[in-house]
């Protein structure tokens, strides 16, 4: 039997706090308040876009994707993030079938303060995808109040040019918790023959973002999304013969998200389903 607990404090890198906000661009942005994009995200999108944009500009804002001028960089009032982790596991090899290991470990694991980029996208839906606009990301830039129009064009309602900044934050915090699988068993089945097999296996119980200092219970789901399954293992079966081995792997990755899970599930936040007519299909299917 095995068993962890580990307290972690990392102050932020020269990287995240010295260098210099500079003019950028970032390609491919919907500005969330547009037309057709204030259907999508939260529930909370399209009262939150009224009131930030006003009812009479919502028809300014582009409903095409666009390279938006942005500034980047480091931001120097980061504080530092510490985080609590917890293993528990046990290791069995068992004197009936010499060869065989298998071992299990369960982990539970919480960042504070989290360091995190995130990209212009990510700040202008969050912005409104929240319960208010009093928070990080809609701080992070500014959109043009009118009249007329703005430095470079812009129209009421529209992000201004250069005033959207991309630097790192400290969210509030950033929780996982699992169960690690790994079974091992290796033999001679002759003098000239050997065979070797290896699973891992992954089951995800938890990964979530809480990106909201101001609102530290709200939670941004990340399991389920693309690149998050809930399970997924490999197995490796190698079977030698004298210099020789022929192998085997197979892998496996669990259903995942086409679009965030808040659009598809009850209960995030104590919300229904934002958007569950969304997308079709709402799941890419199980990957071998």
């Amino acid at each position: 039997l095995r068993g962890n607990y580990a307290r972690a404090v990392r102050a932020p890198n020269v990287s995240e706090t010295g260098f210099p906000l500079v003019p950028n661009f970032a390609n491919g942005i919907v500005d969330p308040c547009n037309v057709v994009a204030i259907n999508g995200g939260s529930a909370t999108r399209r009262a939150n876009c009224t009131a930030t944009v006003g009812a009479a500009n919502l028809a300014n804002l582009p409903n095409v994707a666009r390279s938006l001028p942005i500034v980047s960089g480091s931001n120097p009032n980061l504080g530092e993030e510490s985080s609590d982790s917890y293993t528990l596991g046990a290791v069995l090899t068992p004197r009936i079938i010499p060869g065989l290991i298998l071992s299990v470990d369960y982990y539970n694991i919480t960042v504070n303060d989290i360091i995190s980029s995130v990209g212009a996208q990510t700040i202008l839906n969050n912005c409104v995808d929240f319960p208010t606009t009093t928070n990080v990301f809609c701080s992070a830039f500014t959109r043009f109040a009118g009249p007329g129009t703005g430095p470079n064009g812009e129209l009421p309602g529209e992000v201004l040019a250069n005033s959207l900044i991309v630097a790192p934050l400290n969210f509030a915090k950033r929780v996982a918790e699992g169960v690690d699988v790994n079974l091992q068993y290796s033999t001679r089945l002759s003098e000239d023959v050997r065979l070797s097999t290896n699973l891992i296996y992954v089951h995800t119980l938890a990964r979530s973002n809480f990106e909201d200092p101001t609102n530290q219970a709200f939670e941004n789901r990340i399991l389920g999304e693309s690149g998050n399954p809930k399970d997924e293992f490999r197995l490796d079966f190698d079977l030698g013969y004298k210099s020789f081995t022929f192998g085997y792997r197979l892998r496996f990755i669990g259903r995942q998200f086409t679009s965030p899970v808040e659009n598809f599930r009850d209960g995030i936040n104590g919300r229904p389903a934002a958007n569950a007519d969304a997308i079709d299909p709402q799941q890419f299917p199980i990957v071998t």
